[in-house]
């Protein structure tokens, strides 16, 4: 059932103008469209836009044919997520558009190969960047808690502040010599003993014995087994109702048809052990699929990357080209707004967690967070089309949702909120 894997697109690591010229070839294509052969016989020369990209993955949906998809998938109910156990199918979608994520790395499935660079460096004495990086933590921490001792000694900070940071702080931790002044000559380096503000080396205080890898050198081979590429409902309705480039296959081995995976992405916004009702029932447009999904076609159209933004309380991130070569510029939170307040009371959803009025300290909160992170708070406000107007007669199958997107139901105003600091903005 499973095709034989392809090799795997290699990974680009480093930096550099070398480096910057191999991931803008490795990751020009920005849909995976246009990669089959009857695709590529009608591509032609001339240069092509990302207009022309989604044009070529979507026309299909008003002409009612498309060509032959190229990767497949499984849904898995557990995650109510789709699991590639293709490698290079994984690698593909990911090097074109960034769809999907390992479920072992943060993102590019690259655990296997970060294992085996593991083993590799063990068997060489070395330590791999990871290692690396987490010693650097350590030298940091132990820096500041150092930095936190000479402020108490020099009266400007009180012993809480050490304990704070993990350190200890007792009638010891004074010098014989008295309080540090910080105009005294420069001590003595010691590895360990004493430091200098701004220097950074590794020192045998922080050093630690490498740990064991928990697989033995024959089971290397066995690592990609481990790791499935796995892609969210809303990514997998995307890539295989808007391109057309995805199958679908239940934990049967059936495939489900486009109008079978856009109704189970709709019947899984149900509260939980809740008796499945009717199709009528669920097919809505308050259904928070189509909500989220909206947002999501809508930057996508626009070129924008769009990544799960859970890691900083938001629903989407937003690329301007990739992960690989920058980080998220703006922050998504999707905002509904009911045109008919009376559809809310007959609603079988739960309440959107954005929904109705929010207080200023849940505002604060997301947005120092984004700002924390440089990125720039958007809310994605989603007009939700009146039932008489909108009803799930046409929303129950996939072509009269996107007949409704096509005549603007679902409107999507953007605002983007950024913190103003008196100190940075004053005129």
């Amino acid at each position: 059932m499973v095709a034989p894997s392809e090799p795997a697109v290699p990974i680009v690591r480093g930096a550099g103008k070398k480096a910057t010229q191999a991931k803008r070839q490795l990751y020009a294509n920005p849909l995976p469209v246009g990669t089959h052969d009857r695709l590529r016989n009608t591509i032609g020369t001339s240069r092509r836009t990302w207009w022309d990209w989604f044009n070529e993955g979507t026309k299909w949906f008003a002409e009612r044919s498309h060509a032959p998809p190229i990767y497949r998938g499984w849904y898995d109910a557990t995650t109510n997520a789709v699991w590639m156990s293709d490698e290079g199918d994984a690698s593909k979608l990911w090097t074109q558009g960034f769809f999907g994520k390992g479920n072992l790395s943060r993102s590019e499935p690259t655990w296997a190969a970060r294992m085996r660079a593991e083993a590799e460096a063990r068997e060489r004495g070395e330590m791999t960047a990871e290692q690396m990086t987490q010693k650097r933590r350590e030298e940091r921490k132990l820096l500041k808690i150092e930095r936190a001792r000479a402020a108490v000694k020099a009266g400007i900070q009180l012993p809480d502040g050490v304990t704070a940071l993990g350190g200890e702080w007792n009638e010891s931790s004074h010098e014989a010599g008295g309080l540090w002044r910080g105009d005294e000559d420069m001590p003595t380096v010691q590895m360990g003993v004493s430091r200098i503000k701004g220097l950074k080396y590794f020192s045998d205080e922080v050093a630690k014995p490498v740990p064991e890898s928990p697989y033995e050198h024959d089971e290397f081979d066995s690592l990609d087994n481990i790791e499935h590429f796995q892609l969210t409902m809303i990514e997998a309705f995307f890539l295989a109702g808007m391109l057309g480039c995805l199958e679908v296959y239940d934990k049967e081995g059936t495939m489900l048809s486009v109008d079978a995976l856009y109704q189970l992405c709709l019947s899984t916004q149900l509260p939980p052990n809740a008796s499945t009702p009717p199709l009528c029932a669920w097919a809505r447009p308050d259904n928070p699929f189509l909500l989220h999904y909206v947002v999501y076609h809508h930057f996508r159209s626009l070129g924008w990357v769009v990544k799960s933004g859970t890691k900083f309380c938001v629903d989407f991130l937003l690329y301007k080209r990739g992960p690989v070569f920058s980080h998220a510029e703006f922050a998504v939170l999707v905002v509904p707004e009911y045109n008919d307040e009376t559809d809310k009371n007959s609603s079988p959803f739960l309440p959107h967690y954005n929904e109705g009025h929010k207080d200023w300290v849940w505002f604060s909160m997301i947005n120092r967070v984004n700002t924390q992170v440089q990125k720039t708070l958007i809310l994605a406000h989603v007009s939700i089309p009146r039932l008489a107007n909108c009803s799930p007669a046409f929303l129950s199958t996939p072509h009269g949702f996107v007949d409704k997107l096509k005549q603007g139901h679902f409107a999507v105003k953007e605002v983007a909120i950024r913190r103003w600091v008196p100190a940075r903005m004053k005129s």
